[in-house]
């Protein structure tokens, strides 16, 4: 889904690749240097590390313009208990007007044609059991929820 053509500079859409469930984005603890993996516990966390990466990013959340976050994270919109919200609910909850998309289950990377990509999720790390689902998120709320199979039906 990482594909060149599947994007348009400008479009408002952000798609982020990278380990979830601590909340954090980059490599393995013991691999953390000054530009590894970097934890992320709130919104405030994600967008810093984010507008330090995109300066996109960075602009639309200066012009406060709706925008499109796809979170091909492990866990990133899991709800670990009603107090302990999932990081695509934090994130939707300071930018109302965005949409913010991430996995209820594990993001299982693979390869398709010959090529990296997200090729299921998972309710189980150990293997890919396509029980996991895509949860899309406006304002805070929960506004649709599908399974992975379906949502990949609707990208080239």
């Amino acid at each position: 889904m990482n594909l060149p053509g599947n994007y348009r500079k400008g479009d408002g859409v952000f798609s982020v690749y990278g380990h979830g469930g601590g909340w954090r984005i980059g490599d393995h603890k013991e691999d953390q240097g000054p530009n590894q993996g970097v934890y992320m516990y709130t919104a405030d966390d994600f967008d810093k590390v984010m507008s330090e990466k995109s300066n996109a990013y960075k602009k639309i959340l200066q012009e406060n313009k709706p925008f499109t976050l796809i979170l091909y994270a492990c866990l990133s919109a899991y709800e670990y208990t009603e107090k302990d919200v999932s990081m695509a609910r934090k994130i939707s909850k300071k930018h109302p007007q965005a949409i913010i998309i991430g996995f209820d289950g594990y993001a299982m990377y693979g390869t398709k044609d010959g090529k990296p990509a997200v090729v299921g999720s998972s309710k189980d790390l150990t293997y890919n059991d396509n029980k996991g689902f895509i949860v899309t998120f406006k304002n805070g709320k929960e506004i649709n929820r599908q399974s992975f199979a379906d949502f990949l039906k609707t990208k080239k």
